[in-house]
């Protein structure tokens, strides 16, 4: 309950026209979990907010998410391409409020350089979730919504308006189904385009 008695969702900030918005950080921990779920019988290792070096020694960011194929069961503190592995095979950055158009791209662009081969965009505020790749020198953003992601073993989706993650065996999550991250519920008619 919030100060005024009414039911708040963990993880959910209280709006006065009555909506609720998800925490960029309640996003993370659902994405992480989600992912660790369909990598689980993999090789690789699912990190949150893990510093990641670039090969050239360059800036170092932190990714929401990122996914080390090879690593699976060891404890990464930080992550330099070439001395701990190769490029991560996935980042993901989930927009928080604080974020700026060009700061995120400046991330992307960063792991996009560095070999990473999937980056993503994951807005909780817009319901948006973007692909983000470079194309004749440009950054260029499109929805990921429908796309599988091989690297994460899932898609994503709109389900009621909300940004949805699409798990192996029909399996889906969203904010709203699965505020802790424990659950997930089979649903149908959700096209993955691959």
């Amino acid at each position: 309950m919030n100060g005024a008695g009414d039911p708040v969702a963990s993880g959910a900030a209280h709006r006065p026209s009555g909506a609720y918005v998800v925490r960029p950080a309640t996003w993370c921990t659902l994405l992480i979990q989600a992912v660790r779920y369909t990598l689980a019988h993999t090789d690789a290792l699912v990190t949150g907010n893990t510093p990641f070096v670039p090969p050239d020694g360059g800036p170092h960011t932190a990714p929401d998410l990122m996914v080390l194929p090879g690593l699976a069961g060891r404890n990464v503190g930080r992550y330099e391409i070439g001395r701990d592995g190769p490029p991560p095979s996935v980042c993901v950055e989930v927009v928080s409020p604080s974020n700026t158009r060009s700061v995120i791209d400046r991330r992307c662009r960063r792991w996009l350089d560095a070999g990473v081969t999937e980056v993503y965009v994951l807005d909780p505020e817009r319901e948006t979730v973007e692909q983000v790749a470079v194309t004749d020198g440009a950054l260029i953003r499109s929805d990921a919504r429908g796309v599988h992601s091989p690297g994460m073993h899932l898609s994503f989706a709109t389900v009621d308006g909300r940004i949805a993650l699409c798990c192996p065996g029909g399996r889906v999550v969203t904010y709203d189904d699965d505020p802790g991250g424990q659950t997930a519920e089979p649903a149908s008619g959700v096209a993955v385009r691959r």
